[in-house]
């Protein structure tokens, strides 16, 4: 530790207004000390830190870290701000003391060394005190110098074994501190306990078989699954790591009155004996978001480059090969070659690679063994051949990379969705029956429907990981014989649910989605074919039809008829729908990308995270990148986008723009698929309006939805929030209590079978405790019924009498803003008549002091009307249940 932090490198009471000035304060003094060799580097590399989640911790301390080929060696730095900022820290309060971590890439055991280190020192209350309270540097560097007093333990052969397992998302900080805690406090309850850690270091002090099996009792205090067969037949309790943190001892006394035997086989979902542990079906769904996304911004970017190089090298009907698909016209004799339902119907005697080399769309003829083109020229395949380029091309090579990337994005989604409900026994089953579901080759035909053409794509993958997840959940439930349990999660789950899920795909669910989302690709295709030159007012309606499809489900079944549809007719020289088209797939990603940038009160700062791969996304194309945000606010984000993607389709349709090229998003236009020139112009005219209309809706509806800042409307959205939350969370831990109850009385029924042995009496006591438990649900929304009503009322009361009377202080109001704004602009006048040149941080705390009175003024703006608005807030708060 000393030889990374020194009494240069702690700052106390600094006046920094954000994470920002922080950020830039910590890069400037290492870019000086030389500890770095780029400070934009470092300032990007905590951000990225930032956008995996919050490094705020409790009682107004962060560890921001940073790990960049800039840095030249480790260093650590420590700055105590005047006034706390906002961090999104885990308890919601400010953070005032800031402890930055900066390492070298690549040393990633040091960096994780140092970071836990340092968390655990945060489990220290005279720690803590000297750095808020500390007059000198030098109090702080002896702080952190401070060796640990070990004492060992001696194990109380009256008190209880505990084996504990702690484990955080990051598993950096709170898995040591959890450590720390129970370590320190389980043993003055006159209990024995050992810790194994599941850290980003990997798994830290193993568990021995011997001590698994003396264990009187095993807690999990994690925030991910973790695979806990190895512990079946114990006592067993399971919590978030926070619990483990704030309340060690009350965790272990909670744990012995209310832990369960674990069952004899591989579980690793969630116990519901507490809160923290939880879940919801939507946690699971972003779960599986997250670990597609990567797939989805690699596979995609992919794609784009390699065609988009390929269509501006040799023209916008190429591919990436070099090569021009072959079009169909009519031929009065010859054999045609035909490619139905995938497949190419060909004579014996040619030789068919030549036909996928060829890469022939829809028809072609074969005459004396030459391949022709069905054009007007007849063109002979031998002189197309001698054009064709190399499929093991950079740009073909990298066009298969980003399909293979595609093929497996939904298996992804799907087997991680499984994952986070039922652990990794799902993952199988999960994947297989979203692929299955992903190729509509797969699906059985039947009745009138002929073979169908629509996967079902990421809305397939969603129902796979829901059905196998909660599938493989109830199978962990059961009481099997201890010797067939290893099989359970590698041989009978992953036959069973996998094959059962993939014949559900194949002859149930695949077919008759296909056949309808079919017959809308062939309306679409008639409308065009049908009409010839297409004019102004069906192009708009159209293309308003087009965006609405592109933007509804952003890459699933509806928006692939769409893009289908649209990508055949290309074949048939009819380019107009895939301008429309394209004009549209971005707008879902850009609008909610754009949003989290101007709206980002209402995003976490994973969220906002994802906004900026959003944004990428989009740019290329990948409309995909819009699907976490639709899926967790689905009513409002869906809605902006269909309506944005009408405004950009409706214009590219009404305007006529052609695209030559089956893709989307600005990089068609870019690489000239999109004609330059004015309709270079029109495109990117529609994807501007329609981007700006869904961030418009979107950030109005949320603001409207919002409230105003300290009105009774946001108090009224907060407190029908709260009451949904709690009476959500209340009914799940009955819900919970409630399956094990009948899980209980599974058993007892076998053992009767098996042992003849009367359980009646205990069958009807759980059927009582269930009996209660289900009149207990009935209560739960009863009451929530009746805190609903009385909100609502007094809301309508407390908002009306709101309404006038802010009403009655308009000019009031009005001549606050002017002032406060006259004041700001005196102020940034003042500041900007400073004349730095020359002096970096007198320009750093001038800019600092510019932020800090531009606070001030929205400050001072939002204080006026929480104050002016507090009266009928009380008013309203007055009469909740």
């Amino acid at each position: 530790m000393e030889k990374i932090l020194n009494t240069k490198n702690i700052f106390l009471d600094e006046k920094l207004v954000d994470q920002k000035s922080v950020f830039e304060f910590i890069a400037n003094a290492a870019l000086k000390d030389k500890v770095i060799s780029d400070s934009e580097a470092l300032i990007n590399g905590f951000n990225s830190r930032e956008s995996e989640g919050s490094t705020g911790f409790e009682d107004g301390f962060a560890i921001p870290h940073a790990r960049i080929k800039e840095a030249k060696e480790a260093a650590i730095y420590v700055v105590r701000l005047a006034n706390g900022i906002e961090w999104n820290s885990m308890d919601g309060k400010p953070t005032k003391v800031i402890i930055a971590l900066i390492v070298p890439d690549g040393k990633n055991d040091e960096h994780l060394a140092i970071l836990s280190d340092v968390a655990v020192k945060l489990m220290d209350s005279n720690f803590k005190k000297v750095l808020n309270t500390a007059t000198d540097a030098k109090k702080v560097l002896e702080a952190f110098s401070a060796k640990k007093q070990v004492s060992k333990t001696k194990a109380n052969k009256e008190g209880l074994n505990i084996l504990a397992i702690t484990s955080c998302v990051t598993g950096i900080a709170h898995t040591y501190m959890a450590e720390e805690k129970l370590l320190n406090e389980v043993p003055k309850m006159g209990h024995n306990i050992r810790v194994e850690t599941h850290g980003s270091k990997g798994v830290g002090n193993a568990f021995s078989q011997k001590e698994i099996e003396n264990a009187d009792l095993v807690i999990f205090a994690v925030d991910i699954n973790i695979d806990n067969s190895r512990f079946a037949g114990k006592k067993f309790y399971q919590v978030k790591v926070a619990k483990a943190i704030k309340d060690p001892q009350g965790l272990v006394t909670e744990a012995i009155e209310n832990g369960k035997e674990l069952s004899g086989n591989s579980k690793v979902s969630f116990n519901s004996n507490s809160k923290a542990g939880k879940d919801s079906v939507m946690q699971h769904i972003l779960a599986g978001i997250s670990y597609m996304i990567p797939v989805i911004v690699m596979g995609g970017i992919a794609i784009a480059f390699s065609l988009g190089v390929a269509k501006a090298i040799w023209g916008p009907e190429s591919n990436t090969m070099g090569q021009v698909p072959l079009k169909f016209a009519d031929v009065a004799n010859g054999t045609i070659i035909q490619l139905i339902g995938g497949q190419w119907y060909v004579p014996e005697s040619l030789d068919t690679s030549m036909i996928n080399l060829l890469n022939i769309n829809e028809y072609a003829m074969v005459e004396n063994g030459f391949i022709y083109a069905l054009n007007n020229d007849l063109t002979k395949g031998a002189q197309l051949l001698s054009e064709i380029k190399s499929q093991w091309g950079p740009l073909r090579t990298l066009e298969m990379i980003g399909s293979g990337a595609f093929t497996l994005m939904i298996p992804i989604l799907a087997g991680f969705i499984g994952n986070s409900i039922a652990g990794r026994a799902a993952i199988a089953p999960a994947m297989v029956g979203a692929f299955i579901g992903n190729d509509a080759g797969n699906f059985a035909a039947y009745g009138n429907m002929l073979p169908v053409q629509t996967p079902t794509g990421f809305i397939g993958a969603i129902v796979a990981g829901l059905l196998v997840g909660y599938t493989v959940r109830w199978i962990n439930t059961w009481n099997v014989p201890r010797s067939l349990a290893p099989a359970m999660p590698i041989f009978f789950i992953p036959l069973v649910v996998g094959l059962g899920i993939s014949l559900l795909f194949i002859y149930v669910i695949g077919t008759p989605i296909g056949y309808v989302m079919g017959k809308f690709g062939e309306a679409i295709e008639s409308a065009y074919t049908g009409k010839g030159n297409v004019g102004v007012f069906l192009g708009l309606g159209l293309g308003v039809l087009l965006g609405a499809m592109a933007s509804f489900d952003m890459g699933g079944p509806i928006n692939k008829i769409a893009f289908v549809t649209s990508s055949a007719l290309i074949t048939q020289d009819i380019t107009q729908p895939m301008g429309a088209l394209a004009a549209a797939i971005p707008v879902a990603p850009l609008g909610m990308g754009l949003s989290t940038i101007f709206f980002k009160k209402f995003f976490t700062p994973d969220e906002r995270g994802m906004g900026i791969s959003a944004i990428i996304m989009g740019t290329i194309g990948i409309s995909e990148g819009a699907i976490p945000f639709a899926i967790r606010d689905p009513k409002r984000a869906i809605a902006s986008n269909v309506v944005g993607g009408m405004v950009a389709g409706g214009i590219a349709g009404a305007l006529m723009v052609n695209n030559f090229a089956a893709h989307g998003g600005p990089i068609v236009a870019i690489l000239g698929a999109v004609p330059y020139g004015w309709e270079t112009v029109y495109f990117f005219i529609a994807v501007a309006c329609g981007t700006t209309v869904t961030v418009l809706m979107y950030g109005s509806w949320m603001l409207a939805d919002a409230g105003k800042p300290g009105s009774v409307k946001e108090n009224h959205v907060n407190y029908l929030a709260k009451i949904a939350t709690n009476k959500k969370d209340n009914i799940s831990e009955i819900n919970s209590s409630i399956l094990k109850l009948k899980g209980e009385m599974s058993a007892l029924r076998k053992e009767e079978k098996l042992t003849n042995k009367d359980n009646s009496s205990k069958l009807n006591d759980l059927k009582i405790k269930i009996e209660k438990l289900n009149s207990e649900i009935v209560n739960e929304k009863n009451l929530y019924k009746e805190a609903k009503l009385v909100a609502k009322t007094s809301y309508k009361e407390a908002s009306k009498q709101e309404k006038e009377f802010i009403k009655s202080q308009r000019s009031g109001i009005k001549e606050f803003v002017a002032n406060s704004k006259e004041n700001y602009k005196k102020e940034l006048e003042k500041l900007n008549s400073n004349d730095f040149r020359g002096n970096k941080l007198a320009m750093i705390e001038n800019k600092q002091n510019k932020n800090l009175a531009k606070e001030n003024y929205l400050n001072s703006i939002n204080n006026d009307q929480v104050k002016r608005r507090e009266k009928y807030v009380q008013m309203y708060n007055s009469k909740l249940v």
